[in-house]
């Protein structure tokens, strides 16, 4: 297990570290957790987001980096996230940026649940803050969960859209972009639930890792300077962090 701890911090750090790379390099960015901003603004985000990713690579500094990041993205998902996608609902490009903020966010409070946290000497205010902190850090795997439904939903919605982003030497490309569908709820009900939910972190976090070798890779190979196709290869490694993160902090009987 500690393997799979060692894992998801370290390639949540490298993704995350990317994505900081992004702004700062002013690569034309459109994707989680950011939008166009700014020159002030898009330094300052590659500042703080370099610092998380150096933050969850020091194991001492782990656990409060993957609190903060998951709060953060929270907090950028409610201020701007949230009030898009309810003048957007039917925008399935918005429905899926929202998503993966929200899945990434749930992703970094499953890993700061299993990274040790520093304890305080005696009864303090301190760690009583520490114990309810962790209590709302739990609920980092629920919020993983509803955005695995949202893709759910739209990959049934939208197949034959999905279908054409498949490589064409992969047969069945419409039966697969409904599978990855199927996948994905089930992801969700055993990651919620706590049923199976190890085998699910494990076989999302292979499903990603899948899709960044034989789909984002090659695309980012052909298109080196599209920040798009770097930002969509950096949340598929992210959200293979968040699923070994959900594997590593399955209920002990799962």
């Amino acid at each position: 297990m500690n393997r799979t701890v060692t894992s998801a911090r370290i390639i949540l750090a490298l993704a995350f570290a990317g994505f900081g790379l992004q702004y700062l390099l002013i690569l034309p960015i459109i994707g989680p957790p950011w939008y166009p901003v700014g020159r002030p603004l898009s330094i300052a985000a590659g500042i703080l987001l370099l610092a998380a990713a150096v933050g969850l690579l020091i194991r001492t500094t782990a656990h409060l980096a993957a609190s903060l990041l998951g709060a953060g993205l929270l907090l950028r998902l409610l201020i701007f996230h949230l009030p898009q996608l309810f003048t957007n609902l039917g925008n399935p490009n918005i429905w899926t940026v929202f998503g993966e903020v929200l899945a990434l966010a749930g992703g970094a409070w499953m890993l700061a649940t299993v990274l040790p946290a520093p304890v305080p000497a005696g009864r303090t205010v301190l760690t009583r803050t520490l114990a309810a902190g962790r209590i709302v850090l739990a609920a980092g795997r629920y919020i993983f969960a509803v955005p695995l439904v949202i893709f759910s939903v739209l990959h049934f919605k939208y197949a034959f859209f999905i279908s054409k982003l498949i490589p064409k030497w992969i047969p069945e490309r419409f039966f697969f972009a409904n599978f990855v569908g199927v996948c994905f709820l089930c992801a969700a009900l055993a990651i919620a639930t706590g049923i199976r939910a190890r085998l699910a972190g494990y076989t999302l976090a292979a499903m990603f890792i899948l899709w960044l070798a034989i789909l984002h890779a090659p695309r980012v190979a052909a298109s080196p300077h599209n920040g798009n196709e770097w930002t969509s290869m950096l949340i598929a490694l992210a959200m293979a962090g968040c699923a070994l993160a959900a594997a590593a902090s399955a209920p002990a009987a799962s």
